[in-house]
């Protein structure tokens, strides 16, 4: 606050200036009308909650162990930006010409005639969140780890969300209500987007198996002896990037996910002079598929091998 409080009146020359309906005379005031506007509201704690019930099995001398679960979770007072909130803020972008000039004063350290404050012009300098959204999530899940003899395992698992979405948000204006019939037609479509699409990176379905298979005896005098080869594979569904008009998941918009990639790791075990070695080499994207795993617009790394060497004293 002081900085901003000096910089407009270094440009303004000493004189009050009026913000949001108060007339600032000091750093206090623009303090007292800060809080007026509920800039330093203590807000309480995000909370997630899960609520899960399932089976778990193990038959056969645990050659299956498999469990199957079904969950509800949701999370609570997400602290969310408050798009609206900044770009009509004065102290922000172009709103905040009339405290610190316009440009070309625009980030330089000081300005024509020694005005300091002139660094701030155009700039963002409060970002107003909110809190209080609700996002739910619901869906099974299902893993199972097959041991049919001691040097083979094959494990799978997957699990399908049916429901991911936001069910409160203070900031968007819910479908049939008076809020969203007052918008404009954009402001509608933005609605509809973020109630109507999935929540960001959670995909319907997802599937992952894993298969590793240790060869017991050698060839050749006892050479491959404790060689093991592992074979995994992932899957994902579409996932949604961002529930933004840029990128409109209802209208085939960008999105991640939806992909099928292939993961491979082969071990060695060795000596060398009476100590136990092991290498293994660590392949994923093995097929150096391009795909989008979610989060951003930037594609996943490609085919990646990791080579590590161990040794046991």
């Amino acid at each position: 606050m002081p900085y901003i409080y000096q910089g407009a009146k270094d440009f303004l020359g000493s004189k009050p200036f009026v913000y949001n309906g108060k007339t600032i005379n000091s750093v206090d005031d623009l303090t007292a009308a800060l809080h007026d506007n509920g800039a330093d509201v203590l807000i309480q704690p995000e909370t997630g909650r899960n609520i899960e019930v399932g089976v778990k099995t193990s038959l056969w001398d645990n050659k299956l162990v498999s469990t199957v679960s079904l969950f509800h979770m949701f999370r609570v007072n997400r602290r969310i930006d408050d798009s609206s909130r900044q770009a009509s803020e004065p102290l922000n972008f172009t709103n905040n010409y009339q405290y610190f000039g316009a440009p070309p004063l625009t980030n330089t350290p000081v300005g024509p005639n020694g005005i300091v404050g002139s660094n701030l012009v155009g700039a963002r300098l409060l970002r107003w969140r909110t809190v209080g959204q609700k996002d739910v999530v619901e869906g099974g899940e299902a893993e199972a780890i097959w041991t049919p003899r001691r040097n083979f395992q094959m494990m799978i698992n997957g699990g399908w969300m049916w429901t991911a979405k936001t069910d409160n948000a203070p900031t968007v204006p819910a479908p049939g209500t008076a809020a969203y019939n007052a918008q404009t037609p954009q402001g509608k479509v933005a609605s509809d987007i973020y109630y109507g699409a999935r929540l960001e990176n959670v995909p319907e379905f997802r599937l992952n198996t894993m298969s590793k298979y240790t060869f017991t005896e050698g060839v050749y005098g006892g050479w491959g002896r404790g060689l093991s080869v592992g074979l995994g594979t992932r899957y994902s569904s579409e996932v949604v990037i961002s529930r933004s008009v840029d990128y409109n998941p209802l209208r085939g918009g960008l999105q991640g996910g939806d992909y099928f990639l292939f993961d491979t790791n082969i071990s060695m075990p060795w000596e060398i002079y009476g100590f136990r070695a092991m290498t293994s080499i660590n392949v994923q994207n093995l097929t150096d598929k391009t795909y989008l795993e979610g989060g951003s617009s930037v594609a996943s790394p490609g085919r990646t091998i990791f080579i590590m060497n161990s040794l046991r004293f």
